[in-house]
């Protein structure tokens, strides 16, 4: 698949694309888009050869006033202007704690963090796909109070399947909301 310069492809929100074989994007952030609006989110399955560098715009709609939690689907995406973002630090001061994100700041691949939107939002994170193997090497277990919680995010422009990650020194526990 090969979207040129001078094209378009637009997900609409509530559907897939897989890609068997290679992804080119000529087009950057704006030429691949992932919608998502109050009827769901696209998302996008790379199954064949990964292209590293695949520039999208992936968008996140949350409906309501309340804490969310999220993660970039992109490298390098940063912190929409307008809300107030936290990141979860096991072992900040010998205990956990929400650090605050400031807006601009660059959201790390596979952190988790909450947000509270004013209201219905949609958030667009540009920047180059994160595909293949993903980790996360700054996880603690070193905390006084709730020792070894994490909030880890999906790094994907898709769902991830549990049971199919890797979970080593992990407990078998996963919450989800």
């Amino acid at each position: 698949l090969v979207i040129n310069s001078d094209k378009l492809l637009n997900i609409a929100p509530a559907k897939a694309l897989t890609v068997n074989g290679t992804f080119t994007n000529n087009a950057g952030n704006n030429g691949f888009v992932l919608q998502s609006d109050a009827t769901g989110t696209a998302t996008f399955l790379d199954t064949g050869t990964a292209n590293t560098a695949v520039a999208a715009t992936v968008q996140q709609y949350l409906p309501s006033v309340r804490d969310w939690y999220m993660s970039s689907p992109v490298t390098g995406a940063t912190a929409p202007a307008g809300n107030t973002y936290y990141k979860y630090v096991e072992n900040a001061n010998n205990g956990a704690t929400w650090s605050p994100i400031s807006s601009g700041s660059t959201f790390d691949v596979m952190t988790g963090y909450t947000v509270k939107p004013s209201g219905a939002t949609t958030f667009a994170f540009s920047g180059a796909l994160n595909t293949g193997a993903q980790s996360i090497s700054s996880l603690t277990s070193t905390a006084t109070a709730k020792t070894g919680y994490n909030l880890v995010g999906n790094p994907y422009p898709s769902y991830v399947h549990w049971m199919s990650a890797t979970k080593t020194n992990l407990s078998t526990t996963i919450w989800y909301r």
